[in-house]
């Protein structure tokens, strides 16, 4: 079975009973995810992008994630509407998956940056820099995605169909290394509240906790495909879906003194509709 057919539960499943229970359960989710996850994911693009506008670097990186979010979304449409067009979705899910971990690696080491180095990163981290890093992360992406796809759909040859989940692999030593470092750093910090210090190891720690429970289980059973029992496909399947929810945490715990800030962003938004409605209202009267 190739890595192109490795979401193909179909070919994991021994019974029509658990081919009926696994996409009634994903309908669910996607239903889940579109009903919830996807108006909240755009809500929280447009409160980062309004946090970029502010200079600050580390958004860039948590809005891409939201934006692969979203690509993740798109990638599970055949399971919701039954679209047929199989080949190209699992490609947009692949693409989204690497976007997520790339830009979960960004993140980790922006804060590492931060702690370990905070003069290096005081004069280079700028939003201007982040946003040619992540130009650079989805022409990477991109391209591994393409080869990826050249090489099992128009080669045929098999040893592509290992390249994505090794790939996927390589940040996991690279996350812990980038945990451990910047722990150690904030016990010398002396300048950050304990509050802070919370804060950053709660983000890293989000990271970590995403990579290793929405992403590691799929990756393991891709490489070990020919092996896994269909139920375990369709566990890692499941966790995947509801990768999207945990990165909508992300978008809270980068940002300072987050509920208030949040309540200030939903009222923003009503102040703005509010005084855009007043003004219409003004507008007919005058007429």
């Amino acid at each position: 079975v190739g890595l192109h057919k490795s979401l193909n539960i179909m070919n994991k499943s021994n019974s029509s009973t658990d081919f009926m229970t696994y996409f009634e359960v994903m309908a669910a989710l996607n239903l889940v995810t579109f009903a919830i996850t996807l108006p909240a994911i755009l809500f929280a693009i447009y409160v980062v992008y309004q946090q970029i506008r502010l200079n600050q670097a580390v958004h860039v990186y948590v809005l891409n994630i939201l934006i692969s979010d979203i690509l993740q979304c798109v990638g599970r449409l055949d399971d919701l509407f039954e679209l047929h067009n199989y080949s190209v979705l699992i490609w947009t899910m692949y693409f989204a998956i690497i976007l997520n971990v790339s830009f979960m690696m960004c993140i980790a080491v922006e804060r590492y940056l931060m702690i370990s180095h905070p003069l290096w990163y005081s004069i280079h981290c700028t939003v201007k820099r982040s946003i040619l890093t992540s130009l650079g992360v989805w022409m990477v992406s991109l391209i591994v995605t393409a080869l990826e796809c050249i090489g099992v759909h128009l080669l045929d040859m098999l040893m592509f169909n290992y390249v994505i989940p090794i790939l996927l692999l390589l940040p996991f030593p690279l996350l812990l290394f980038l945990f451990v470092g910047t722990w150690r750093g904030l016990s010398k910090a002396l300048t950050l509240s304990t509050r802070e210090k919370r804060r950053i190891l709660a983000t890293l720690g989000l990271v970590i906790g995403s990579y290793t429970f929405f992403f590691l289980p799929f990756i393991i059973v891709i490489l070990n495909w020919d092996s896994v029992p269909g139920y375990l496909v369709v566990s890692a399947q499941l966790l995947l879906c509801m990768n999207p929810l945990s990165d909508l945490l992300l978008y809270i715990f980068v940002r300072k003194d987050r509920t208030r800030h949040i309540l200030q962003d939903i009222s923003c938004c009503h102040r703005s509709q509010t005084d855009h409605e007043e003004t219409d209202q003004t507008a007919v009267t005058s007429l």
